[in-house]
């Protein structure tokens, strides 16, 4: 059997993901995300956050977009937002929930965004 290791953000199986390299309580955090949610969601290239000694996930830094992060926080998942992203002119999902601010409000203005598409 491969080696196949699960998403956190999209829950799929995938031989091309990385590993967060963060220490909580003395532990390595086990969280592993594949290339293509990483472009997609985050703008980050794999290749480029694996030569990084201390890369922590974006769930370690409080930025994880993924559903049960932000059902968690009391937020409507986004769903598969990166046709809006990209129409919208920004390169991932987390850059434009950055620049809209108030996510909340965003969130329920997404349906009229992902309804133009």
């Amino acid at each position: 059997m491969e080696d196949k290791k699960v998403c956190h953000q999209c829950r799929g199986r995938s031989e091309n993901f990385i590993r967060c390299k963060n220490l909580k309580k003395q532990k390595q955090c086990k969280l592993k995300f594949c290339k293509r949610c990483l472009l997609n969601r985050y703008g980050l290239k794999i290749e480029e956050v694996g030569l990084l000694d201390d890369w922590k996930c974006p769930k370690c830094r409080d930025k994880c977009n993924c559903s049960v992060c932000l059902t968690k926080k009391g937020y409507k998942p986004t769903g598969k937002l990166i046709r809006a992203t990209k129409s919208e002119g920004y390169d991932s999902v987390s850059q434009l929930l950055d620049t809209k601010g108030d996510f909340i409000q965003w969130t329920r203005e997404k349906k009229s965004i992902s309804g133009r598409l």
